[in-house]
């Protein structure tokens, strides 16, 4: 890694390299936006959020027409000197309502029907070779199928 001094302090730049952050200083938050305009895109958004480090922009798009939406979620992490009501201030500037965002547990699916039966394993190597060798169909061969299923 290749370093160089700084011309003020004449302190070498690696310094900033072994800083090491605490988890407690950094958070990731999700926020759900809402009221974009119809010629938004992911650049625009990051630029408006105003914040230094943008994870992800996600925006909802018309397929059809190649438009937002109007909706969409961006992932940014805070720094120390960062806060929430300030990336909420400067959306709002813009006319842009936001929400931290929130899975529904409503929206989850739930499976449904019956259960699933699982084949028995054959563990002995006699009975598996015949299982491979016999078919469903008791005419043919003289045997009768390989996998059992539990019932």
């Amino acid at each position: 890694m290749l370093a160089s001094n700084d011309p003020i302090t004449g302190r070498s730049t690696l310094g900033a390299y072994n800083q090491v952050r605490q988890p407690a200083e950094v958070t990731v938050v999700d926020l759900e936006l809402r009221n974009l305009p119809e010629h938004a895109d992911k650049l625009s958004v990051k630029k408006m959020s105003g914040a230094k480090n943008v994870i992800n922009v996600a925006l909802d798009e018309d397929n059809f027409r190649g438009v937002c939406k109007g909706t969409g979620r961006i992932q940014i992490r805070l720094n120390q000197n960062e806060n929430l009501d300030q990336i909420q201030l400067a959306f709002a500037q813009k006319g842009i309502s936001v929400n931290e965002f929130e899975l529904d547990a409503s929206k989850k699916p739930k499976m449904t029907g019956p259960p699933k039966q699982f084949a028995q394993e054959i563990t002995n190597t006699k009975a598996r070779k015949q299982g491979f060798l016999s078919t469903t169909d008791g005419g043919i061969f003289g045997q009768a199928g390989g996998y059992h299923v539990n019932q």
